[in-house]
Parts: structure tokens; C-alpha cells; sequence
């Protein structure tokens, strides 16, 4: 009877992460078009933002990271130089002179 079990869990297992997959590269689809508005400092495009990630977030399990005192490993890419550069620029674009 096990063996049958644990055959079953893969057929469903497949589909599963094929969807999660898929919904994910949807979410990041979403996620590059609107990422330049939200860099410029509109205010619900930064709020979009912050639910396409949250709703990512919950796709891959990090949610609840760390609730469990299970060890997670997450990869995160950090700036590079020119990226953080145009951050900067733009934030300082948008700052308004009140001490000049």
C-alpha cells in the first residue's frame, strides 16, 4: 500500500510545482513592468510592488520562515554598483530642497 502512496504524492507533487512555477514567472513578469515606476516614487506602484512580493513570498513558503526553527536558505542578489547608483540618483531626484 505505501508504494502506492508515494506514487500518488508525485503525480500531484508534478502539476503543484509546474503551477507554483508558472505563477511565479507571472509574479516576476509583473514584477520588471512595474519596477521602474515604483523606483520613480509612485506611491502605488511601490504598493503593487510590495504585494507582488508578499504574494511571492507566500508561493515559496517564506512566510512563515523561521516560525518553525527550521533552517532556510533564501538567495538574494545584491545591487550592483550601477544599481545602486541609479537608486540614489533618483532618491535624491525627488527629495525637495526644504533646507535651501
Amino acid at each position: 500500500m505505501q508504494p502506492v502512496g508515494t506514487a500518488l504524492d508525485k503525480t500531484l507533487q508534478e502539476p503543484a510545482e509546474n503551477l507554483r512555477q508558472l505563477e511565479l514567472e507571472r509574479l516576476d513578469a509583473m514584477l520588471t513592468a512595474i519596477w521602474p515606476q515604483a523606483l520613480n516614487g509612485y506611491l502605488g506602484a511601490i504598493d503593487r510592488v510590495l504585494k507582488i512580493i508578499e504574494r511571492r513570498s507566500k508561493l515559496l513558503g517564506l512566510e512563515n520562515a523561521g516560525q518553525d526553527n527550521e533552517v532556510q536558505t533564501v538567495a538574494w542578489a545584491p545591487l550592483t554598483a550601477e544599481q545602486e547608483a541609479r537608486i540614489r540618483e533618483r532618491i535624491n531626484l525627488r527629495r525637495p530642497a526644504l533646507l535651501e
